[in-house]
């Protein structure tokens, strides 16, 4: 039986948390709850994660072990998924890399 991708609900909260604007009169120069970097290779390794039980659910079909059509697509769309989204961030990642490099000093 194919696992659901595990941690989604997370990445939902720290994504949201990122998104909330700084408090009126807080100090800027605390770091945040999240570290950047760390969230990156989560999401990296739950894309990794989804390809992965993408691949065990087609080669359990493939040796007949019980698993059904539905499952197996339903594993496949869920790597699909995780791909999109991964690919998603990488592109407003270059996107704000490129507004950074066109700013004069």
């Amino acid at each position: 039986m194919v696992s659901p991708i595990n941690g989604v609900g997370q990445l939902d909260q720290m994504m949201l948390s990122m998104m909330k604007p700084a408090t009126a009169g807080g100090d800027s120069s605390k770091s945040s709850d999240v570290d950047f970097q760390q969230m990156l290779l989560d999401v990296i390794g739950q894309t990794n994660a989804a390809d992965g039980q993408a691949q065990q659910a087609i080669g359990d079909f493939q040796m007949d072990t019980g698993i059904s059509k539905p499952e197996v697509f339903i594993a496949i769309r869920k790597a699909e998924l995780a791909l999109r989204m991964t690919m998603q961030i990488r592109n407003k990642l270059i996107e704000a890399f490129d507004e950074i490099k066109q700013m004069r000093m």
